[in-house]
């Protein structure tokens, strides 16, 4: 297993450990500073960080975050995400 892929494991851990505390400001914390790039290879953490702006009060971002995903979402054929999405956008937050 690569260095990258033991970090991304850890970052999700910690990242759905953080929102099931609906700790948006420590999400933020945990993802702001990874590369661009690390959010569109990586959905579910983007997901998260758009929940976390979401719930921070920073519609904006958080709508032009979800904006690039959910092609991403469709085009990955992943379901499960693409229903996060969904609840995110439109400001469900019960889940997870």
């Amino acid at each position: 297993m690569t260095s990258t892929a033991r970090d991304t494991r850890w970052l999700l851990q910690e990242a759905w450990r953080i929102r099931r505390e609906l700790d948006h400001q420590g999400m933020i914390a945990l993802i702001s500073d990874l590369p661009a790039g690390m959010l569109t290879l990586n959905l579910e953490l983007a997901h998260l960080y758009s929940w976390a702006l979401q719930q921070a009060g920073e519609f904006r971002e958080s709508l032009r975050l979800q904006l690039q995903l959910e092609p991403l979402f469709r085009a990955r054929g992943n379901d499960w995400l693409l229903r996060g999405w969904l609840l995110v956008v439109t400001g469900n937050y019960t889940y997870g």
